[in-house]
């Protein structure tokens, strides 16, 4: 008999928790890279008067430095949000693995975050039975977004 791993399932719960605001860091993580782009600092002349003569006859331009700065910037925040947009979907496609009356409770209570008595009145069942119903839900989630990892087999059974 297969049983929950109980890190998996705490993550899971913490992570439908936080599923609108993951949401909203991505567009947030957008609005950052548009300023990036339409920054207009650094776009001043070059001036040699403030540099320091050296061997090597360096000359630091400002004008460069910020540029490849924010394209630096832009490749980290577009790294961020596909990273970010990954664990959505895979929080989504779980979800949409779900019946609907599994999916029904799970956004009823982690995703718009109601009381037990509100999301029994909604789903039309009782307290006990959606609580029920949610564990079973959340295991099957933290399958689906942890893969088989999220079960503690057997010391005895080895899956290839």
């Amino acid at each position: 008999m297969k049983r929950k791993n109980k890190d998996t399932y705490k993550k899971t719960e913490w992570i439908l928790y936080n599923y609108k605001m993951l949401k909203v860091s991505v567009e947030n993580l957008k609005s950052e890279i548009q300023e990036l782009k339409t920054d207009t600092v650094g776009t001043g002349a070059i001036r040699y008067d403030k540099e320091k003569s050296s061997p090597t006859y360096n000359i630091v331009c400002t004008t460069e430095e910020e540029a490849i700065a924010n394209i630096e910037s832009i490749n980290r925040l577009e790294k961020q949000i596909m990273k970010t947009q990954n664990k959505i979907d895979k929080i989504d496609r779980a979800l949409d693995a779900l019946n609907e009356d599994e999916r029904k409770i799970i956004k009823l209570r982690y995703i718009d975050g109601l009381q037990w008595w509100q999301v029994a009145g909604i789903a039309k069942y009782s307290e006990r039975w959606c609580k029920e119903k949610r564990k079973v839900s959340i295991g099957k989630l933290s399958l689906g977004i942890f893969g088989y990892t999220s079960l503690l087999l057997p010391e005895n059974c080895h899956i290839s």
